[in-house]
This record gives C-alpha cells, structure tokens and sequence, in this order.
C-alpha cells in the first residue's frame, strides 16, 4: 500500500539517496528501484512496533538490506531488532525447469563483500549457506518482516510451503 508518491517523501527521499551514494562509494550494484525500496521502507514503518526481529532472504550484493539497515538505524529500530540475511553468498546453488536463473549466476564478490558494506551496523547477521538447510537451524524466533528476493524456486518453495506456518 502507497501512502504518498516516493520522491516527494522526504524522511524516505533522504535515506534513498544516501543509501545510493554509499553503495556507490562502495562500488556496490544494486538492482531494486526505488519504489521497491519505498515499499521496505514502508514496510519496515508499519511493523516497527511489533515484535520480532526482520529477515531478507536472498540478499546478493546487499543493496536492498543496505536500505532495510539504514531505515532500521534511523527509526531507532537496530536498538531491539535483528537484520538477519540469508544467501548463499556464492551465486544460486541449483536451478530447476522452472527457474530462468542460470545455476551460479548473483554470485557477487562473497560474504566478506557483503559484511564489509554493514560494517556500521551492529544488528546485522549474515547467515550463510542454502536457506533450506540453514533456516531451521537459525534460531529465529519471532519475526515481524520478512523480504523473500530468492531466484531459484527451490529456494522460494519452502517459503510457500512452511514458512507461514511457523510464524
């Protein structure tokens, strides 16, 4: 849901640009528009006050985490709240029929690419490796929102699947 039109907004317009001069600096590509952005970014505004913790699940290079970081630290919610991400870090691990992702492809530069950008953020967790094995084994307990930017449909099934039953 669209409250306002995402350029005019200036508390979002604000964290917009300067999540897009740090991840250049960074020489970071990041493939989401802003209005995908604005929609996290309203997204995290809605659940801020409900318990849990914020997962992204697919993560690649990290621009929209970056911008998910930057909205949480700026409405105080990295006080009580966790970004945990999840990815492979190595590119897409198997591609089925159904997928139009070639096995490997959003490999970037690794977790060590990735950590390095979050580097000022203190409630941040990288949880790498295929979600469908690390998933159970995360110790996540409630979450209030999550991102699913998964490519391969083995990786999005589970999701569909389990996920929504759990929380």
């Amino acid at each position: 849901h669209r409250d306002s039109v995402p350029t005019t907004e200036s508390e979002f317009k604000l964290l917009c640009e300067k999540a897009q001069i740090d991840l250049s600096r960074k020489e970071v590509i990041w493939y989401t528009g802003e209005e995908n952005w604005f929609c996290l970014y309203q997204y995290l505004k809605q659940t801020s006050s409900l318990d849990g913790d914020v997962a992204e699940f697919g993560v690649f290079k990290g621009g929209s985490a970056y911008l998910m970081a930057s909205a949480m630290k700026h409405m105080q919610m990295d006080r009580g709240k966790t970004l945990y991400l999840f990815d492979t870090f190595e590119g897409i691990p198997t591609q089925s029929p159904m997928d139009h992702i070639a096995e490997k492809s959003f490999a970037g530069k690794g977790l060590q690419q990735v950590e390095e950008l979050f580097s000022e953020f203190k409630n941040v967790k990288f949880i790498q490796g295929d979600v469908c094995q690390t998933l159970p084994h995360a110790g996540l307990n409630v979450l209030s929102l999550v991102h699913i930017d998964c490519d391969p449909t083995s990786q999005a099934n589970p999701f569909v699947n389990n996920f929504m039953e759990r929380w």
